[in-house]
Formats: structure tokens, sequence, C-alpha cells
């Protein structure tokens, strides 16, 4: 097809279409070409300058099209402007998360995220996690991921663990509900928190009469 073009160019012998016709071949569309070559073959050489200016025409709306078309009707003509800039407000929503949480698990030797708070829990694992807790005395903090969306979804991505509650003790993830709880059943927890560190009171037992 490329060569019909250069033909037809040679045969005008004039050097403004030569290179017109020349300047199309490579710049036109693949689809377009062949509906360049035939109608400049079947068109008087008076009318072919026309057919040139009309394809040219085409082509520079098409790639007006390609550049500027935002609507995203083709992948081909969506801007990706927005989906990076969506993507750079994430990573700045996740890093300001990110922030809030290692300040949390700083504060406190241990930290529970939890939905509710230890005094009025609003689920059944985040209340078992918080008298387990109390049971051993640990002085800990908390934050109720019900208030805050970013958080309750940072921390899974932070800990790499799809629950909640959560504990952290001496900045470290130790595990959810169930781990926990294995922990206490085996007699591992006190001793884990005893090794971190971590001061104990237990509530006194009055004695049985």
């Amino acid at each position: 097809m490329l060569s019909s073009i250069t033909r037809a160019s040679r045969r005008l012998r004039r050097p403004l279409l030569s290179r017109a016709l020349s300047s199309l071949a490579v710049r036109l569309a693949p689809q377009h070409r062949a509906v360049a070559v035939t109608q400049l073959n079947q068109q008087p050489v008076i009318k072919q300058q026309q057919v040139v200016k009309q394809q040219m025409q085409q082509m520079q709306q098409m790639q007006q099209v390609r550049w500027f078309s935002d609507d995203g009707t083709h992948p081909d003509f969506a801007s990706t402007r927005k989906a990076a800039s969506s993507s750079d407000g994430e990573d700045a929503e996740y890093a300001k998360v990110v922030e809030t949480i290692e300040n949390d698990i700083k504060s406190h030797k241990v930290f529970v995220y939890m939905k509710g708070v230890p005094q009025a829990p609003r689920c059944g694992f985040s209340n078992a996690v918080c008298r387990i807790l109390d049971v051993t005395g640990v002085e800990y903090g908390s934050r109720d991921v019900l208030m805050d969306e970013a958080i309750r979804e940072g921390i899974k991505k932070y800990s790499d663990w799809p629950t909640i509650p959560q504990v952290y003790v001496n900045g470290e993830f130790v595990g959810g509900c169930d781990i926990v709880h294995n922990m206490y059943q085996e007699g591992e927890l006190v001793g884990m928190l005893e090794e971190a560190g971590v001061e104990l009171n237990p509530p006194q037992v009055p004695p049985s009469n």
C-alpha cells in the first residue's frame, strides 16, 4: 500500500504533493491507508490534492481525540492522569494511617485495635480479648476502628492480618482473638508479657469463706 502511494506521488511530479503523500503514507493509521490509496487511484489528478487535504485533516482530528479525549470510551483514548492522581491520594492517606498506627503502638506496651472500647466492646471477639487482658492485669491502650474507616482498613494492611481485633505488644503484632485466647489457655500469654517487660497487676481474688 505504501508503494502505491509512492507511485502516485511520482506520477504527479509535484514536489509539494509528493511530500504530502509520503507524509500521509507514514502517518495515517493502517486502517485508513487502503482507503487513501483507493481514493487517490480513482480520483482525477486535479482532485487528488483535495483528497490529500481531507485525509490529513481526518488524521489530525484523530490525533486530537487520542491526546485530549478523557471520556474513557476506549482504553487507547483514556487519560491515565486520574488513575495516577487517585493512586497518589491513596498512598498519602495510607501514610497518614501508618503514622497514626505507629504512634499508637509506641504509646503503650500493649495496644488493641478493636470494635468499640474496652468498657463497651461492639463485637464478641473484641470483648473476649479485652476480658483476657483484664484478667492478666495489664494496662493497655485501644482504638475503636469503627470510628475511622481508614484505620479499620489500614490496620489490616499494616499487619497483613484480615480481622479485628488486633493486639500489639512492644510495637509488634501478636495476633487476633483466636491467637490471644489460645496463648492464654496454654499459659503462654502471661510469660510473653513478662518477657516484654509489661507490668502485670492481676485482680485479687477474694478468699473463699
